[in-house]
């Protein structure tokens, strides 16, 4: 509650993170030419650090709508479950668009350039990256997104690998939350 206290913490955990993510993100605003800051993209994921403070405060929302509105626990493990699905899935299509960028830029073939996308707008671009990250980590691999230089055969491959590692994780842990409940259903018939 006392200001000099808060003062004194955001600048000994956050200032610094803020700083360097502000000073990130005003270069890539004034880059006039897409050659001179080649690598800002690969820079701008040090925002991510950022992110770690979140986690925080999204424990303390949880928490008080967790008391507020007395919602089941296991609802809520569902909705977290969805959230990270959706951020892992996310961050993969990052990647993939990343990695397609750059060796389009080098004049290579890309998954982007044999799709036709190469004009295509970002949003266009982020859904095709989104469908080829889901439909490669939930295992069905539909192959017409495919790879098609080495960098973007060695992403997949990794991509491949964790994404069972991820999928394999979402379904266990439905599985545990549909056993939690199941188990306080019986309980609760029982008193």
């Amino acid at each position: 509650m006392k200001r000099h206290k808060i003062f004194k913490n955001y600048f000994s955990k956050y200032f610094i993170i803020d700083l360097i993510s502000s000073i990130i993100y005003i270069i890539d605003l004034f880059e006039v030419d897409s050659t001179s800051l080649n690598n800002v993209e690969l820079i701008k994921l040090f925002l991510f650090i950022r992110l770690g403070s979140l986690s925080l405060i999204y424990d303390k929302l949880l928490e008080k709508f967790k008391v507020r509105l007395k919602v089941h626990n296991s609802f809520i493990d569902l909705v977290n479950l969805l959230f990270y699905s959706l951020l892992i899935i996310h961050i993969f299509a990052c990647f993939w668009n990343y990695v397609g960028e750059t060796y389009l830029n080098s004049g290579q073939t890309t998954w982007i350039s044999y799709s036709d996308l190469v004009d295509a707008s970002i949003e266009l671009k982020y859904v095709a990256c989104l469908y080829w990250s889901s439909v490669t980590i939930m295992t069905v691999g539909y192959g017409d997104l495919t790879a098609h230089n080495e960098m973007e055969q060695v992403y997949s491959i990794l991509t491949i690998v964790l994404g069972c590692g991820v999928f394999a994780y979402i379904i266990n842990t439905i599985g545990i939350i549909i056993g939690d409940i199941t188990k306080e259903n019986q309980l609760f018939k029982y008193f």
